[in-house]
């Protein structure tokens, strides 16, 4: 629904345009239409070799054939191409990989807490201790 208003503003003709936005942005940003359109492709291929697709900005039909046809997308990006690729594979990394880095260092550390105190893995004699210490405890006060 597209409707066109004028007014007179200081001697000139104004026009204002309204519509309702919602069905024009969501025909725009949608595939009804032609669903075939909608490609995406998977993280594991943007992030190959350090992000590689990032080199060029030239698309061919090796870069074509990384996509597929896809009801939806997860997520969607866009980059710039005077960044370098190393910053923008980082940037991706850390996006997509903080949290279960995160989660998987946290379980191994405590993993390795507890078999330390149960004696369970080898500890190292100091002489500035009168204690043995754990591996996690040695190289982290040292």
């Amino acid at each position: 629904k597209l409707s066109r208003t004028s007014s007179t503003t200081s001697g000139r003709l104004s026009e204002q345009l309204s519509f309702d936005a919602s069905e024009a942005v969501k025909h725009l940003l949608t595939f009804d239409e032609a669903p075939e359109l909608l490609r995406g492709s998977s993280l594991k291929h943007i992030l190959r070799r350090r992000a590689q697709i990032f080199d060029h900005s030239g698309g061919d039909s090796s870069t074509y054939s990384l996509s597929q046809q896809v009801p939806h997308l997860d997520v969607f990006f866009s980059h710039n191409w005077s960044c370098r690729r190393v910053h923008k594979f980082l940037c991706l990394i850390l996006h997509f990989n903080l949290y279960p880095a995160f989660t998987a260092t946290l379980a191994y550390l405590v993993i390795l807490a507890i078999l330390t105190m149960n004696e369970l893995v080898p500890t190292i004699d100091t002489p500035d201790k009168d204690y043995p210490a754990g591996v996690l405890g040695y190289f982290g006060t040292t």
